[in-house]
């Protein structure tokens, strides 16, 4: 079984966000004939602005620690377009402002997991474009898009679809350091879809939702959690200003490692970590396995960790990735997740809520 950090793969790390930033639809900043349509109160790495009518969008992906222009361009409001995907991550988005209709491509169809896209890639009305582990581009001509949606890391060059009309965009919601900024990526796709307001719309109720969540628990006593993995004398955890560290806390834990800063995995001798996992009431960890895992998976890399109180009372939790989507439809349920977290962390806080990603080791 192969079990990794409590985040999700290839996640690089940007500045931690403000929570409080601008309401949309405030033009406060001019740019010629553009002005700010909207600024996203938790996301990092995109802006939007109009023009005078609202008939176009200017759209401005951002490197969220040095705020330099990663991508600047101009799409119409209006019309549908038509999209490929490389992410699995896009296309909740796309469903959630019922524009799954305009993704007419995506890569890697064996790992969709979105019951939607999975449907209407087995009907053809959604085109697998991989050919082996690259792009058939003779695919991707034929489908025409308007739109390629792309992952904003690695050496692929891109250039030949852009020189061909096709707008190649690096969607980079991954980078993101907390769930509500991930899950704001939606209101950009709406503006590529030409559905905005319904974009704003969507993650206006799952802020709402995901805050009343978070709120429930803000008064109760935080039991400590750590997470990571084993490997060749380290433990390897995401550090205090990460994705995985604001979930946890949100969820009324109290994440051991909330004090570092970094802006990759932490690396921590082992023997030096095991001090502070005797802290610890709670062990979670992401897994991917046909079977979900049983507490002698948690210790099977070093079996020294069997003698942890988390481990002896049983107090360990698991997201297997392999029998969930949690690289996919989990981007538009961070609230979800959080449920799942807090019932780990405090059983009864809700009676109703059934787990969907996180659940306890049987």
């Amino acid at each position: 079984m192969r079990s990794i950090a409590l985040l999700p793969l290839l996640v690089c790390y940007i500045l931690l966000v403000n929570n409080q930033g601008c309401r949309p639809h405030s033009p406060s900043q001019s740019n010629g004939q553009w002005h700010t349509f909207y600024t996203p109160r938790h996301a990092q790495g995109f802006q939007i602005l109009t023009n005078h009518d609202t008939s176009a969008f200017r759209i401005l992906l951002v490197e969220a620690n040095k705020k330099d222009t990663i991508k600047d361009w101009v799409v119409a409001n209006q019309g549908t377009h038509r999209a490929v995907c490389l992410s699995t991550t896009h296309l909740p988005m796309f469903q959630s402002i019922d524009a799954m209709d305009q993704v007419v491509g995506v890569g890697f169809a064996h790992l969709v997991k979105n019951e939607a896209a999975q449907q209407a890639i087995q009907q053809g009305s959604i085109a697998n474009i991989s050919q082996g582990e690259d792009i058939s581009e003779e695919l991707m001509l034929a489908l025409k898009p308007d739109h390629f949606l792309i992952y904003s890391y690695g050496d692929k060059d891109y250039s030949k679809y852009q020189t061909r009309g096709i707008e190649v965009i690096p969607i980079a919601e991954y980078l993101e350091k907390t769930p509500l900024g991930r899950s704001e990526w939606v209101v950009l796709i709406g503006a590529l879809a030409g559905k905005i307001q319904e974009g704003i719309a969507v993650f206006e109720d799952l802020e709402k939702k995901y805050m009343v969540t978070r709120q429930s628990v803000a008064d109760f006593q935080k039991p400590t959690v750590f997470t990571g993995y084993y490997n060749a004398g380290n433990w390897y955890a995401p550090p205090g200003n990460s994705f995985v560290a604001t979930f946890l806390q949100d969820a009324g834990s109290d994440y051991i490692l909330k004090a570092s800063l970094a802006n990759e995995n932490l690396i921590i001798p082992f023997e030096k970590m095991l001090v502070s996992m005797h802290q610890c009431a709670f062990w979670g960890k992401l897994t991917f396995a046909a079977a979900d895992p049983t507490a002698a998976n948690f210790v099977s890399d070093a079996p020294q960790l069997a003698q942890l109180p988390s481990f002896q009372s049983k107090k360990l939790f698991y997201c297997n990735t392999h029998a969930t989507d949690y690289f996919g439809d989990a981007i538009m349920q961070p609230d979800v997740i959080l449920k799942d977290l807090i019932e780990i962390f405090h059983p009864g806080t809700d009676s109703l809520h059934a787990p969907v990603y996180f659940k306890m080791v049987d």
